[in-house]
């Protein structure tokens, strides 16, 4: 369990100190900050918190680090990754207290003359009672001699073998995208031999998504692969094998979804079909590649009804994703040259496919001359033919058409099959030797769910392929989810929190849950107390992050999410909770009515009345008819009455004038 974070520097946190748990209040005190030897001496405390059990059992504790926009709360995360999973944590600048250390970095001294890399169990340090302790009591104490050690490796391998860090976000961080290979072309974004954490971020999905297709050394633009195309292949395959599950039915948005509609895409003929603008200059490749597309063409079958044309197209489908394969392989490991590569690939295709007369045949006779499949040729040829006729003659696939097909909801165990067909099947291994072929032939959609609702899914879909993964020797998880309710319409950020408590402990059964979520919503706060939210705030001179105070900070659980919004988020001015466009025109109304003859006092009527704020929109209303009286009458004859007798009274006015000049 992480509780406490103490950093000196690191881009704009600087001698800052994060309670990452609700459980324990930590402080760090400097008594003494040397630049010269860059040394900080301190004294540490810590409080134990009288914290009420709200959530699950196996849920420990929950944690989300709130703030304004630009306040640290990313970087706080970032900072826990970096300084614990990676090898660059020999270089932090601060400490980090778990459950059962307090790891020290880089010239920070609590009283003991230890120093390079420590760790220390929690009494010897602390000058408090307290004790080494085991969850939430502390329970012996310890000598120093018994916590000294001066171990340079990584901090989660060294010491932290029971904790499993989880790490996700819906977002995409396009600062990852750095140079002609978008996303995949990147490094991951943290580089750690830990093998505990599991990053399940977006960016390094796509990443990971894209390198199990075993792309060698080609660039993807000329290797007929699309790194979204694969993302979004994994991420389905991880979707369909979730809503399979027994979880999946206990969800809310499950009854959303009517069904799973898959469509064959054409990214592998298209591909095929872009080499020619690719290799025009080339001689000996001109025509070729309209060669081998007639050729396929030509053999599809003459009269077709829409589920010959849709198993023709499966066919034509995986034929061009094998062509993909067979160039791949022989651009990487046989011809030299992306022109050779492709024209020795099509010459394979026509001299082993020129008497076949289906494309079924066409493609079992280039896999049995392709270099790519080595020992795997009449696998591969069965797998794709039991694939073709699950989808043919299978009584559960409804809505076949030309090109495309849909598996209801209600049968998982047909979900299940398609999973195993065309995902888990194409894994194949002899001798040794295991191979993954995958082919990005489909678009899989999931009928009726929104797209919050579809991140809902890929979030769980995610967290459960971890939670498959994890070993059973891990006996704490520690979720670091970042934004997560950033795509969720404000109903489902409702029940966001009672999701994770009602689910996370079925997914990772028997462990230890500790959660952390940097966020924006005030939703999410409603469901938390006070004790359970980190405040962040900018320095408005420095910019720097620090740790707010918030002495006047309402009760947060159960509170007004409204409230919340001008409190826990910072808003600078009271109207915070309003649109600046909004209060914009609101003040053009007020200058307009102070002055002398205000313009067009209809149009100000009808902005005024817009106004939502009961408050606001009566004040408004109150100076408007102090301006213009005649417009409280709505009915027509009411102000033609109104008129008369205004006019009557204008007149009384000048026949007084008259008597008096008579007189």
């Amino acid at each position: 369990m992480l509780l406490y974070i103490w950093v000196n520097e690191y881009k704009h946190i600087k001698k800052t100190g994060f309670n990452l748990s609700s459980l324990y209040e930590f402080s760090f005190i400097i008594k003494k900050d040397s630049h010269k030897t860059n040394e900080i001496v301190g004294r540490l405390e810590c409080v134990k918190k009288r914290t009420p059990k709200l959530f699950n059992d196996q849920i420990i504790d929950v944690k989300a680090i709130i703030g304004e926009n630009g306040s640290g709360k990313s970087t706080l995360l970032e900072i826990l990754i970096q300084n614990i999973m990676t090898k660059s944590n020999f270089y932090f600048d601060g400490f980090i207290i778990t459950d059962k250390f307090i790891f020290n970095r880089k010239g920070i001294d609590f009283g003991t003359s230890i120093s390079e890399i420590k760790y220390f169990v929690l009494e010897e340090v602390l000058n408090v009672e307290l004790v080494n302790y085991n969850r939430d009591e502390f329970q012996r104490k310890l000598k120093a001699y018994e916590v000294q050690d001066s171990h340079q490796g990584q901090i989660a391998t060294s010491h932290l073998n029971h904790i499993s860090i989880i790490h996700y976000s819906p977002l995409l961080n396009l600062d990852r995208i750095a140079n002609i290979e978008g996303v995949a072309g990147s490094s991951r974004t943290w580089e750690t031999d830990y093998w505990h954490y599991y990053d399940y971020t977006t960016e390094n999905c796509i990443v990971d998504d894209y390198h199990a297709l075993n792309i060698g050394e080609s660039s993807y633009y000329i290797s007929g692969e699309s790194e979204l195309l694969a993302h979004k292949s994994a991420e389905s395959k991880r979707n369909l094998e979730f809503l399979s599950t027994e979880i999946f039915k206990e969800l809310p948005f499950k009854n959303r979804i009517e069904s799973v509609h898959i469509r064959l895409n054409d990214f592998y003929q298209r591909f095929w079909e872009s080499i020619d603008s690719f290799l025009k200059a080339d001689n000996d490749l001109e025509g070729k590649i309209e060669e081998v597309i007639a050729s396929i063409k030509l053999k599809a079958p003459k009269e077709m009804d829409n589920l010959k044309e849709l198993e023709s197209n499966l066919y034509v489908s995986f034929l061009y994703g094998a062509l993909k394969y067979e160039y791949k392989n022989r651009m990487d490991f046989g011809d030299r040259g992306n022109s050779n590569a492709i024209f020795s690939t099509i010459e394979l295709f026509l001299s082993s496919t020129s008497k076949t007369k289906t494309q079924r045949s066409t493609i079992e006779s280039f896999l049995q001359k392709a270099q790519f499949t080595d020992k795997f040729k009449s696998s591969i040829f069965s797998k794709i033919k039991k694939a073709v006729d699950f989808i043919i003659k299978s009584p559960s696939i409804i809505n076949r058409s030309n090109y495309h097909f849909s598996i209801p909801l209600a049968d998982p165990a047909v979900l299940k099959e398609f999973v195993k067909l065309f995902f888990d099947d194409f894994i194949l291994e002899d001798e040794g030797d295991k191979r993954t072929f995958i082919f990005d032939i489909f678009s899989i959609e999931f009928v009726g769910l929104s797209s919050g609702e579809k991140n809902l899914l890929s979030m769980f879909s995610r967290l459960k392929r971890a939670a498959d993964t994890i070993p059973k020797s891990q006996s704490d998880v520690v979720f670091l989810l970042d934004e997560p309710e950033v795509t969720l319409h404000p109903q489902w950020q409702i029940s966001f929190i009672k999701l994770l408590n009602e689910n996370l402990p079925k997914l990772f059964p028997e462990k230890i849950l500790q959660i952390l979520i940097s966020s924006h919503s005030p939703i999410l706060v409603s469901d938390l107390p006070k004790n359970n939210i980190l405040f962040l705030e900018k320095d408005i001179v420095t910019g720097e992050c620090k740790v707010s105070k918030l002495r006047d900070m309402q009760k947060t659980f159960g509170a007004n999410i409204h409230s919340l919004y001008a409190d826990a988020f910072f808003l600078k001015d009271k109207g915070g909770a309003m649109g600046e466009f909004a209060k914009g025109i609101i003040k053009d109304i007020i200058n307009e009515l102070n002055k002398e003859a205000p313009e067009n006092p209809e149009h100000l009527k009808i902005i005024i009345e817009l106004v939502g704020e009961p408050l606001i929109q009566n004040q408004l209303l109150e100076w408007f008819y102090k301006k213009f009286p005649e417009q409280r009458i709505e009915n027509i004859d009411e102000r033609i009455a109104f008129l008369e007798k205004e006019l009557n009274s204008i007149k009384e006015i000048k026949m007084r004038g008259k008597n008096e000049n008579n007189k």
